[in-house]
């Protein structure tokens, strides 16, 4: 799709805000509010990826607004990733760098839970952290992070299939080997 970006760049804020506020929404547990200008959306993940604070119009007072975020998410015990926009957001971004907070361009490390009541277990997924910021405990802390919030809501039991190098830190961390799956690619001729 094509556009210039001067009209882009604000509907592409005004459909980050609806999406991520629908999803929330749609989530038992999940909410959106306001604070002071800003916009914050939670989903209850234990993901900050997934607890998000957005710029909005009107933030008047940076370190106010930032401070009832900080608050809202505390509240809910909740991990969240402020999310802001460099040429928009100059007062905002100015004010987090004066209190020490560290704005990166791209998050450095992730991991999705996903819970099934029916049977019991509470599954982390998708853990990652990019390469250059590896081996610094940033893959122990969102694992960590994921199982802390899966306790939080009950879970006892926690699964997970490690990546061939994510095998020793799980086990540091106290996981075991329980079953091991094969895989193979198919094809849409192939097992006919």
């Amino acid at each position: 799709m094509r556009g210039d970006h001067q009209r882009l760049v604000p509907r592409f804020h005004a459909h980050l805000h609806d999406v991520w506020s629908r999803l929330a929404t749609s989530i038992p547990g999940g909410w959106v509010g306001e604070a002071g200008g800003l916009r914050c959306i939670a989903t209850g993940s234990a993901s900050p990826s997934f607890n998000l604070v957005l710029s909005g119009d009107g933030v008047r007072d940076p370190q106010l607004a930032l401070d009832r975020a900080r608050e809202r998410f505390k509240e809910a015990g909740l991990r969240w990733l402020l999310k802001l926009q460099p040429e928009r957001d100059r007062a905002l971004v100015a004010h987090a760098r004066e209190r020490g907070l560290h704005l990166d361009e791209e998050p450095v490390a992730t991991s999705m839970l996903a819970t099934t009541a029916e049977v019991g277990l509470a599954g982390v997924y998708s853990v990652a952290t990019r390469p250059a910021h590896r081996g610094r405990g940033f893959g122990t802390e969102v694992t960590a992070a994921a199982l802390n919030a899966a306790v939080r809501q009950g879970y006892e039991t926690a699964v997970l299939e490690p990546s061939p190098s994510g095998v020793r830190l799980y086990r540091r961390m106290g996981f075991e080997l329980v079953t091991t799956y094969l895989e193979a690619v198919m094809s849409s001729s192939d097992g006919s």
